[in-house]
């Protein structure tokens, strides 16, 4: 069973499941007796649900909108760089990718990988990886992508844009991130420092006057 709704003529319905410290539920019944859902411990009493990984609306700046799906987001023109993180990470062991679009021809975007603390201007701070434009936005209208991380930019591979697909790839085994374009790797890019190497890692963009898909 999942949660449901219906709605009709413009209709607002606002959902609490009950797992965010920040908006806790109003009138909770006892928890010995009734769990909130958002409590659920999964895989025992949870049925699998392919949209489980999506943005997080509760971890992005101001000025930007995701999708009903969490799966797209969109910065509002004229307000600066801003940034969303994914509402699950990945940690301890294995390696793991996932996929980013920019969705329009014009704006500037970087992807990949931050803490939960890592700044949502992907890569300024040590606790995110970035691919793509730097904050004056050369990733994109000049020759080169950049990557980035703790403030440090580099030259790295070719800028991507509208309709390119940007693999993000972070192998904590071996400690290490990088990314590709359209399939293709572009090489080496950041070692996870030693004192990371047991944070979660989620899947992050920054954007800025730009819409991505994830």
């Amino acid at each position: 069973f999942y949660p449901a709704a219906c709605l009709k003529d413009g209709t607002t319905l606002d959902f609490n499941f009950g797992d965010d410290p920040n908006s806790p539920l109003k009138h909770a019944p006892h928890q010995d007796e009734w769990t909130p859902v958002g409590l659920a411990a999964a895989p025992a009493h949870c049925a699998a649900n392919p949209l489980d990984w999506r943005l997080n609306p509760h971890d992005l700046t101001d000025a930007v909108e995701t999708s009903p799906d969490g799966h797209v987001a969109q910065a509002r023109t004229g307000h600066g760089w801003q940034g969303a993180r994914a509402n699950q990470g990945v940690k301890s062991r294995g390696r793991y990718y996932f996929e980013g679009a920019a969705l329009e021809a014009g704006g500037l975007s970087r992807v990949g990988w931050a803490t939960e603390r890592g700044d949502l201007d992907l890569g300024a701070d040590r606790e995110g990886f970035g691919y793509g434009a730097d904050a004056e936005g050369f990733g994109l209208n000049q020759d080169q992508g950049k990557k980035l991380h703790a403030g440090d930019i580099d030259n790295y591979g070719a800028a991507y844009g509208e309709g390119d697909i940007v693999g993000c790839y972070v192998d904590i085994d071996a400690g290490t991130v990088h990314w590709s374009r359209n399939g293709a790797p572009l090489g080496d890019g950041f070692g996870i420092p030693s004192g990371l190497r047991n944070e979660a890692f989620f899947p992050t963009l920054s954007l800025k006057d730009a819409t991505m898909t994830l």
